[in-house]
């Protein structure tokens, strides 16, 4: 028994308006087709209505789309949080390590000017990555879980570069050298983080090409 297009849209209404999914266009088509098809199934299986099957059919599915409330995501579905705490786990695990051998290797050469040098230029590429990101978010035609993830923090992110840069101009010009190098993590961090996510929203064009030959 197909559904009609009405009580397929009312799908998507309750995944958008009681379930968050409002900001997660890929997962939420992909989630009106598979409860779709677990309503049509019900109904024609035990002979029920639309409104008698489907609220079977969303309770069966409440572990996954209903908010996670033990997470930091705890505003987002658990099947979205869960994506992105692997992902946290991931890329602050590459992050930090790459924080961490850049600052090891650093020690080699603070004496040297040049090290300070490279890292406000780092920090510069930080700055323009953040500005990109922003501009691209402008531009988004879909919110997906991926541009969402990307989205998440950002602004922090940009802030801790600039202060980063900013603070430890001012301490160079008081110091009249540029030895001191206190905002190397942040700066370098926040860079980093912002370059993971560049990469995230540029695979988020492709899923925007996808969705658009759908829709």
């Amino acid at each position: 028994m197909k559904l009609t297009k009405e009580q397929i849209e009312e799908i998507d209404h309750i995944l958008r308006k009681h379930y968050t999914f409002e900001n997660f266009d890929d997962l939420r088509i992909e989630l009106v087709d598979h409860i779709a098809s677990d309503t049509e199934l019900l109904m024609q299986n035990e002979n029920r209505s639309f409104n008698e099957a489907l609220p079977d059919i969303l309770y069966k599915w409440k572990t996954e789309i209903s908010w996670d409330r033990h997470s930091r995501h705890n505003s987002v579905p658990k099947m979205v949080s869960c994506l992105w705490r692997e992902l946290d786990w991931k890329y602050n695990s590459i992050t930090i390590a790459i924080v961490v051998l850049l600052f090891v290797v650093s020690q080699f050469f603070r004496k040297e000017e040049w090290t300070t040098f490279a890292m406000y230029v780092i920090g510069l590429v930080g700055c323009f990555l953040g500005i990109y990101l922003i501009s691209l978010f402008k531009k988004n035609r879909f919110n997906t879980v991926l541009s969402m993830y990307a989205e998440d923090r950002l602004v922090v992110n940009f802030i801790m570069v600039f202060i980063g840069i900013v603070a430890n101009a001012v301490i160079n010009y008081f110091d009249g050298d540029f030895l001191s190098q206190p905002g190397f993590p942040a700066i370098i961090y926040a860079t980093i983080t912002l370059m993971i996510k560049t990469i995230l929203m540029r695979k988020n064009i492709k899923i925007e090409n996808q969705l658009l030959k759908v829709l």
